[in-house]
């Protein structure tokens, strides 16, 4: 019998309790990836190149942070288990420097500038203590390779619909308040509170399995040798960077477009509207389609759909805005399938590197994917912010021809170009369900014999 495809199914109820907290993530991230570049040049003063250089910084220290909280996890042992304890303790913090990260003081240009640095750096580190260990406890909740793909789709659907929620209400509510300083420190506050219940919700009604394998400890410094030794989790999060860059740059460059370009702000809700619900739209039916296809052909399909968005968007004129959001949609239903499948594809790594190392390790394996990720947003707003110093943009006035251009392309070439190279790198990405269920039959039957 296969056991990794019969068993360790979990009940509606529990895959909800679960998915619940990728609202609260993407309340978090996606207020980031919507608003964080317009909010740092329009509102809190700082240029394009400065907002590079922060945010390449912030993720260089990452590559150090991750693992390292990585590794903590993976040896956090108490009566509430491994990764639970991080979404008790960790979420008020969370939202605290979510609020002072949309706070402007009242400081010269290099105070700001500090302050910035030390509260974006403080934030992404209480972020990965709550990313890591979240996203490293579905691999304990079920070995099922089948259901691991229905838990993602469902996390990433109930997630999709908090980034709809940011999506749209987030700067009608910047725009309740006097001015926007004040409204995007408000907008933050309300955001962050119900993001804390939410994982207070599911740490409550969540359970991970004991027995789902060995947790055999490991020395710190065998850590890059173990990331560095799985391939397959390598190639997964070296695309993933690429293709989620394509979500990254549409989301953060899409309110500039409908400023300047279009000259009409109030369009540009509905634009994120349509933008989520075909993310959506397009995560519900990843599982089919993966089912049909496989994982990795589904990513390189969805990658081939992002390039046809990305290309219509290139040759649609500003003036034709329906057929401009059409071709949004597009692009957001190639992107759908990296953000249901990468963690799918990310626990079946998990059980590769036991099978490969003999050591279980779910969350050195998931902060490094949450790197990946973390890296894709930092390069993506840099991307801007250097596309922004080229062209010309200047803050609040007419732009110039070089500088519009400068913001369509960001919706259109850069996206084409990481969407090529995301489904250029995963091809060799080789875990399907025959070698996983070899690893899994080769792994249960170390257990006997051990």
């Amino acid at each position: 019998m296969d056991m990794a495809q019969t068993n360790n199914k979990l009940q509606a109820r529990k895959k909800m309790g679960y998915a619940i907290s990728e609202t609260a993530n993407n309340f978090h991230a996606h207020i980031d990836m919507f608003f964080l570049l317009y909010f740092l040049t329009d509102v809190f003063g700082m240029t394009g190149g400065a907002v590079a250089a922060l945010l390449l910084v912030v993720r260089l220290w990452d590559a150090i942070n991750d693992p390292i909280m990585g590794y903590v996890s993976d040896h956090t042992r108490s009566r509430w288990g491994s990764f639970r304890p991080y979404l008790l303790f960790m979420a008020l913090p969370f939202a605290v420097l979510k609020v002072l990260q949309y706070t402007t003081p009242a400081f010269s240009m290099a105070g700001k500038t500090v302050y910035m640095y030390v509260i974006y750096i403080l934030y992404s580190m209480v972020m990965t203590s709550i990313f890591v260990p979240y996203t490293a406890m579905l691999p304990s909740l079920t070995k099922n390779y089948r259901e691991r793909s229905s838990i993602a789709s469902l996390k990433t659907v109930v997630g999709m619909l908090g980034t709809l929620i940011v999506a749209v209400l987030f700067q009608p509510i910047v725009g309740l308040f006097p001015d926007e300083k004040t409204g995007f420190q408000m907008a933050a506050l309300i955001f962050v509170v119900i993001a804390t219940i939410f994982y207070w919700i599911t740490f409550a009604s969540t359970r991970e399995q004991t027995n789902i394998g060995k947790k055999e400890k490991y020395p710190i410094k065998k850590m890059y040798q173990m990331l560095l030794g799985n391939k397959p989790l390598l190639i997964l999060c070296i695309s993933n960077v690429f293709s989620t860059m394509v979500n990254v740059v549409m989301a953060q460059t899409l309110v500039y477009y409908f400023k300047y370009n279009v000259g009409n702000e109030g369009l540009y809700p509905i634009a994120m509207m349509v933008v989520m619900l075909s993310l959506v739209g397009g995560s519900m039916i990843v599982p089919l389609v993966a089912s049909k296809l496989g994982k990795r052909n589904t990513f390189i399909a969805g990658n081939l759909v992002s390039i046809i968005g990305g290309i219509l968007i290139l040759f649609t004129p500003s003036a034709n805005v329906i057929l401009f959001m059409v071709s949004c949609g597009l692009l957001a239903i190639g992107v759908a399938p990296t953000l249901v499948l990468v963690y799918s594809m990310a626990a079946d790594c998990v059980e590769y590197g036991h099978w490969k190392h003999n050591i279980r390790a779910e969350g050195l394996t998931f902060s490094f994917l949450g790197f990946s990720t973390k890296l894709s947003s930092a390069i993506g707003g840099a991307i801007g912010g250097i596309i922004f110093a080229i062209t010309g943009y200047i803050p609040n006035v007419l732009q110039t021809p070089s500088a519009l251009f400068g913001i369509k392309a960001q919706l259109s070439i850069v996206p084409i170009v990481l969407a090529m190279i995301s489904m250029t790198i995963i091809r060799f990405y080789r875990i399907d369900g025959k070698l996983y269920k070899d690893i899994i039959d080769d792994l249960e039957q170390r257990n006997i014999t051990e």
